[in-house]
Parts: structure tokens; C-alpha cells; sequence
């Protein structure tokens, strides 16, 4: 019977795609969504499929709570903020991109102007991967030295790399991130949904 049913849903910021929000299963009566991140910050038709599902955040839970609660439940961490500059060529492009993005949304509704979207996702992985982090980087891990078991999160993107002039090669930040480390000492290993078992 539908009123004995309970379906919990983990990572359901997923669930406002169309293909996985239409096999969530229809007949249970109480729902819940446990999301980090429950909404997206620009797709409106996902976050609807969500909240039609789910309904409305009833419950927030900050990170200040999960540092502060008894027993913890998070590890006590520092957050340190290091600007970088964008390059001259990531400025162009980021303006570009910006430029683009609002002549698109001058065309139909946002939640309906794929062209749009698409545009702000590439200005977002523009941002996640700019030049400067791994410069950066470099000078945090040469002043901190080798620190075993530390965890690099790295973003999706590519980087032109062109160290090679007759064979310029694309290559992930994480395999820039992981070179940069080991020619700096480090022993490293990647951790991805595409790494095998053994």
C-alpha cells in the first residue's frame, strides 16, 4: 500500500533530471531528499522536478552545526580563500562568454534556452580551471612542503598544455594537478568513477 511506504532519496540533487526523476517510485506516500546541494543554481526545470517530488527544504543543516555538533560530525578544518588572476585570454573569453549569455537569455524563458545554459557552463568550467590555481598551488605546496594523506579536489575541466610545441596534448587539471605534485615530491593516486577495482 502506498501509505506504508517510505522513500528516502541520498544525493537527490540527481533526481531533477528527467530520465531518474520519472523512476522514483510514484506510490510512496512520504518522500525525503537528502541533498548537500538539493538545488541547482540555474536550472529551474530540474530543481521543479525535484520540489514536485519532494516538495519544499524543510530541514537545513549548516556546516557550522556539523563542526559544532556533539559528537562531531564533520573533522574541524580551516578554510583559507587564495585569489588568483584570470590571464588576459581567460578575461577575453570570460566577457565573451558573459556577452553571450546575455544576448541568449534575451530569447524565450531561461528554463527553456538550452543555448543559454550551455553558454554558463562553459563559463563556469572557464573559472574552475583557470591557469592561475595550479600557479598557486605550486607556490602553497613548495612554502607547506610534502603533507601525507591530503586530499586535492580537482575540477572537470581541461588545459591546453603546450609545453611541447610539436605536440600540444589536452589534458585533465587532475593529470596537471598529479604532475605537478609528484615533479614537486608527492606520490599520488587518483580517485574517479573511472578507476579500476584492483
Amino acid at each position: 500500500k502506498s501509505e506504508e511506504i517510505m522513500f528516502i532519496g541520498d544525493e537527490c540533487h540527481w533526481h531533477g533530471s528527467e530520465n531518474i526523476n520519472s523512476k522514483l517510485p510514484k506510490n510512496a506516500n512520504f518522500r525525503m531528499g537528502l541533498s548537500a546541494t538539493p538545488l541547482h543554481y540555474s536550472d529551474d526545470e530540474k530543481n521543479e522536478r525535484i520540489t514536485n517530488y519532494y516538495g519544499d527544504i524543510v530541514k537545513k543543516f549548516t556546516l557550522k552545526e556539523a563542526l559544532e555538533a556533539d559528537p562531531p560530525i564533520l573533522c574541524p578544518y580551516e578554510y583559507h580563500v587564495i585569489p588568483v588572476k584570470l590571464s588576459i585570454d581567460e578575461i577575453e573569453e570570460y566577457r565573451d562568454l558573459s556577452q553571450r549569455i546575455g544576448i541568449a537569455s534575451n530569447f524565450g524563458e531561461l528554463k527553456q534556452n538550452h543555448q543559454m545554459k550551455m553558454l554558463a557552463g562553459q563559463r563556469s568550467r572557464l573559472i574552475g580551471n583557470v591557469e592561475g590555481k595550479l600557479q598557486a598551488l605550486e607556490v602553497q605546496a613548495r612554502k607547506n612542503g610534502i603533507d601525507p594523506f591530503t586530499l586535492f579536489y580537482c575540477g572537470e575541466g581541461f588545459y591546453e598544455d603546450n609545453s611541447d610545441s610539436n605536440d600540444p596534448q589536452i589534458l585533465r587539471q587532475m593529470d596537471r594537478v598529479s604532475s605537478l605534485l609528484r615533479l614537486l615530491g608527492w606520490r599520488t593516486s587518483s580517485f574517479t568513477s573511472q578507476e579500476k577495482k584492483n
